[in-house]
Formats: structure tokens, sequence, C-alpha cells
């Protein structure tokens, strides 16, 4: 019955999502300043909606659709399905650098990788790791380097893998690390086998990555399927992940920086699917430009998106059209939960443009949760949250807009300061703590308590 009436709850509110957004246009038309006649200011407009590119779907394709190229079985190079293969695959990389690049083909079978694999930086001809295209049997590469340090470095650009699955069975360290340029990643998985693995399955620190249809399973809940950061000296901006699923127990994205002075930029993730259920989904603590579009996030354990600034902080977030539930022990009541949090971070860094826009945020204790006075410019509009002890609960609102928002649980706000518009936006439950008598007039207030 309990299944039956969450079903019937989601597809009223997604019903409700679909009419709000039809009235209020584009998702991606929204600034952090939005005034009550509608108007926006065009000078804090946040960043667009981007899909992928042409040029983009056309590395994809390429990945899909191999004819006339230069393949070379790893096995020529001495490598033996159930041994240890690093010689070889290094000889093969560096022979197909030397001679323009081409196709390294693993028929289906398990390749051991016990030492590490490197793309020599400055060697930059086109190189692709193929697995077995179709059939039940798969390429497998197991990597186990006793170091604890990242597996296969790609330091090189143009670098693609593809129809692989990367089986990690040491402690700590990424089973691949991109920190070249325009490396594309299609119909890959990674797996982690160690008990213990506090580190993350793929490490994307480079420029231009497009990937597509992988998937994550870690066993560790200590443990990330995805780390994108920043590393002294090397840019990371344009990164793209999009069609992948996250399970197993374990944490899911973590988006950071090893540069105190940077961090990276313009990061597409749309239309993922968490499934993961330990600490929490996607863990945001240093970006610039950054959109979260299209996704599902459910069951998250502690929470689904925590925003828990450092460095140099996080600015120009964009989260819009997902479905974010923080509901693997929702039924318990003495345990906390969040949708999207705001944490204090490193004390210091701050959180400045934030867009969430049109998401269903439900079977959360708390749909958006800020304890964070560091937080400004928020721009909240076209959401349903619901079924929560609290829809949205704010330590401080800064220089934010609050519109055309469903919240069916309470609604806390304790401190206002700056310039804030709150208007349109259906209340059930105003906290009575929360001094709401200036917006009080610009929306529906069902009950206060």
């Amino acid at each position: 019955m309990k299944r039956q009436l969450r079903n019937i709850t989601i597809c009223i509110v997604l019903l409700t999502m679909v009419l709000t957004a039809c009235q209020e246009g584009s998702p991606t038309d929204n600034s952090a300043t939005a005034k009550p006649d509608g108007t926006h200011d065009p000078n804090t407009t946040l960043p667009e909606y981007t899909e992928l590119t042409e040029e983009d779907i056309a590395r994809l394709d390429y990945l899909q659709n191999l004819h006339n190229e230069k393949v070379y079985n790893i096995q020529e190079f001495g490598a033996v399905p159930g041994e240890d293969v690093t010689e070889a695959i290094q000889l093969a990389i560096d022979t197909l650098q030397e001679n323009g690049g081409g196709i390294i083909y693993f028929p289906a079978g398990i390749y051991y990788v016990n030492q590490v694999v490197t793309f020599k930086r400055g060697q930059n001809a086109p190189i692709t790791l193929l697995g077995e295209i179709g059939g039940e049997l798969r390429s497998k590469i197991s990597v186990n380097n006793p170091h604890n340090t990242d597996g296969i470095m790609v330091e090189s650009d143009n670098i693609s893998f593809a129809n692989l699955e990367f089986m990690h069975k040491a402690n700590k360290g990424a089973a691949v690390c991109l920190t070249g340029d325009k490396a594309t990643l299609y119909n890959c998985i990674f797996r982690n086998y160690t008990y213990g693995y506090t580190d993350s399955l793929l490490r994307v620190c480079g420029t231009g990555a497009v990937m597509s249809d992988l998937g994550f399973t870690v066993a560790n809940e200590e443990g990330h399927s995805i780390n994108f950061t920043k590393l002294p000296g090397i840019l990371s901006q344009n990164n793209k992940l999009v069609d992948t699923h996250i399970g197993g127990e374990f944490d899911g994205i973590v988006i950071d920086s090893r540069d105190p002075e940077g961090c990276p930029e313009n990061l597409l993730l749309s239309r993922l699917t968490f499934l993961n259920y330990s600490g929490g989904q996607l863990d945001i603590h240093a970006v610039r430009g950054c959109v979260v579009a299209g996704s599902m996030l459910d069951q998250g354990y502690y929470y689904c998106i925590k925003i828990c600034p450092d460095g140099v902080g996080v600015e120009d977030l964009t989260i819009t059209d997902n479905y974010i539930s923080a509901a693997y022990r929702f039924s318990d009541d003495t345990f906390e939960n969040y949708g999207i949090i705001f944490t204090n971070g490193d004390g210091k860094a701050k959180v400045h443009n934030v867009n969430i826009s049109n998401n269903m945020i439900y079977y959360n204790r708390h749909g958006i949760y800020s304890e964070n006075d560091r937080v400004s410019n928020l721009y909240i509009s076209g959401n349903s949250v619901g079924d929560s002890t609290y829809s949205l609960n704010m330590k401080s609102l800064k220089d934010s807009t609050i519109t055309a928002n469903y919240f069916s649980s309470k609604f806390m706000i304790k401190i206002f300061t700056g310039e804030n518009s709150i208007f349109s936006n259906v209340i059930t439950q105003l906290d009575s703590g929360c001094d709401f008598d200036k917006y009080a007039k610009e929306n529906v207030i069902a009950a206060k308590g």
C-alpha cells in the first residue's frame, strides 16, 4: 500500500512540475536576481544547460562504428589472457604512438596489469583501447598495482577506451586517471573488489573528456566512483559525463581540487542514474560552472547532493530537471537525510550563484537544507519539494530568489540578508520561527506553526 501511495504521489508531482515548467518557460533562462515582476538582471544570468556538441557525438559515434582503421591485436605484442600484460600494453602504446595511432584490440578474456601503464605526455597520436564489441564474453583489464598509485595514467591527448571492464584490486589509486585532453570513454564498466578502498575508480583531471554509457560499482563504502579534480599546472575544463549508472555501497561522484588556486570548470553531468547507498551521491567541494541535469538521484543514504565548499569554493552551479530522493532510510525517524545540503566546508570558502530549478525533491528528511551563511545568489524555482520534515530549512538567505515552488512540508529561513525575492510559492506549513511578514502576501501559505 505504501509503495502504491508513493507511486501515486510521484505521478501527481511530476504532472505538477510539467505544468509549472510550461508556465515558467525554459529552465535555462534563470538568474539569481529575478524580481517580483518576473524580469531578470542580465548581469547575473547563470550558465545555460549545454548538451553534447556535434564534435562530442562524433567522438562517441566513432567508437561505435569503427571501420577502415589500423587495428592491432594486443596478443601480437605478447599479451596472454590470464597473465600479466603490463609490458605488452606499454609496448603496444609506444609502438602506435610512433606510427600515428590506431586501435589496440583486446579479445575477450582477463588481462592483468600489475604495474603502471602510461600514455606519455606529448605523444598525442589518437589511440583506442577496444574490447570485445558484442556477445556475452567481455574484455577485462584487472588493475593490481602493488604501489597503490593510479593504474593506467593517460597523460597524452586523444586517447579512447571502449567496451572494456576495469577490475580494480588495489587499496588506493584510480584504475584510470585522465590528465590529458580529449579523452573519450564509451561502454566501459568499473568495479572495485578490495575491502578498505578509499579512492576513486576514475579520476578526471584534464580537459574536454567525453564519457558515456559507463557503469560503476564499488564494494566499499569509503570509495568513490569518479573524482573530477584539478591538479596544479593542468587545466580541468569542459568535461562531460552522460548516460551513466552508479550503483553499489559507496559514495558516488566527488568534485574537488588539488590546486589551491583553481578548480574544475564547466562540468556537465547529464542523464545519470545514482543508486548508490553509502554516505552520499554527489559531493561538490570546488567548481566553477557545473550543470547537473536530467538525472535520478535515488536511495541516497545520508544525502543526494552536498555542496561543501573549500579552496576556491563553488560558483555557477545549476541543478535542474532531476529526481532527488535520499530515501534509503526514509522510514527511520531517528535518521537525518538530505536531498540537497549546503554545509560549512572549510569555514572560509563561499558558494555563489546556484540555480536549483524544476526538480522533484521527495522522500528526504530535509528537502533543501543549508547551515552555511556564506551562500549567496540562490535561484530556487519550479521545484516540488515534499514528504519531508522540512521542505526547505536554511540558516540564512542572502541576495536570492525563491519563486514558483511547491513546498508540501515545513518552510523555514532563520535570517534574511541583502535583497531577496520570494513570490508565487505554495507553502503548506510556514515554521513559526520564520519572520515572513514581508513576503506573506506574495505567496500562498496554508498554515503556520
